[in-house]
């Protein structure tokens, strides 16, 4: 009779202590996967291992996903009033020297950042007037260059 051979430690056991550890700091289960460099499926493997669970109870579940989305919101609107900003800041610019092409382009991309940042805005957002009038300005200078360009 052969003796048989022990069988090497998989690799969900050797991650095992580091996703409790990660675990324990908050980490979630992407997250963790994101920091190991490995499949979900090992950090699931590795959680069991390691006597931990990733799974939130319904309601708080929906309710961290609601933040998430809102959060991911809010980096996404930060990005486009930034846009838009450069863009108007680049308008001053092109209409100075004359360049309605250059003007046009800036324009749409400030027009388009400002529709994409009051869609992304919640509605009772004390700011949203300022954008609001901020997108009628927009409006009339696109009026102002496409009567420059005829």
């Amino acid at each position: 009779m052969s003796a048989q051979r022990p069988k090497k430690p998989t690799k969900a056991h050797e991650l095992a202590p580091r996703v409790a550890e990660l675990h324990a700091a908050g980490m979630s289960a992407y997250a963790i996967r994101r920091e190991l460099g490995c499949a979900a499926g090992t950090v699931q493997r590795a959680a069991q291992v390691a006597g931990v669970t990733f799974a939130r109870p319904p309601a708080a579940a929906i309710e961290a996903v609601v933040i998430d989305a809102a959060q991911r919101r809010d980096r996404l609107a930060d990005r486009w009033f930034r846009a838009a900003g450069a863009a108007l800041d680049n308008l001053d610019g092109a209409l100075a020297d004359g360049d309605h092409q250059a003007a046009r382009a800036y324009a749409m991309v400030a027009g388009i950042g400002t529709d994409k940042l009051l869609t992304l805005t919640p509605a009772h957002d004390p700011e949203s007037e300022g954008r609001t009038a901020a997108l009628a300005a927009l409006g009339e200078l696109m009026g102002a260059i496409r009567a420059s360009d005829d």
